[in-house]
């Protein structure tokens, strides 16, 4: 039998707000507000099961931030390796390397550079992506604990998911995400 567990909400997010309703007013951070966010980012049915399970993550994580606010932080991380680990699969599926001249791992920059000149992406990163590998640099390797507000973390995630379902596209195929 599915066990229902209810959390405590995260004091501190209880007076945020992301985006605004019809009238024009901030809506208040809830539940039905972040699955609302959440359903309108795309995922490509052709997206291989290990980054589905990473954008996943990330969306669990927003959800879970309502209870602890530092989880929005791994919905960020696991977004952006979503991203790393797509550009890779896709730059090998394609017969090139994912590696350098010297055998090491191409850098975030680099792979982006190496996505765009074979047709698999149609620019480098934005600054928003560009903030994103630097928080990335930042979050695995942590001092303490680090907090987002949902208008920066949102469209991290979101645009982490944009990105990902263009590598995976196939036409016009893309579905909006579930958190199940």
């Amino acid at each position: 039998m599915d066990e229902f567990v209810v959390l405590r909400r995260d004091p501190v997010t209880n007076g945020m707000c992301y985006g605004v309703d019809d009238e024009g007013s901030p809506r208040r951070i809830n539940q039905t507000v972040l699955q609302d966010v959440i359903a309108t980012w795309p995922v490509a049915p052709t997206t291989p099961d290990n980054i589905l399970s990473l954008l996943q993550k990330s969306r669990i994580a927003v959800l879970c931030s309502l209870a602890g606010r530092e989880l929005l932080m791994d919905g960020v991380l696991s977004a952006l390796h979503a991203v790393e680990a797509a550009l890779r699969q896709r730059i090998e599926a394609s017969g090139e390397s994912v590696s350098n001249r010297h055998g090491k791992p191409l850098a975030w920059g680099d792979l982006f550079q190496r996505a765009v000149s074979l047709g698999l992406l149609e620019r480098e990163p934005d600054d928003l992506l560009d903030y994103g590998r630097n928080l990335r640099n930042r979050l695995s390797h942590p001092s303490q604990v680090m907090y987002l507000p949902y208008a920066a973390a949102l469209p991290l995630i979101e645009t982490s998911h944009r990105l990902v379902a263009r590598l995976y596209a196939t036409g016009d195929n893309l579905t909006a995400a579930t958190t199940r």
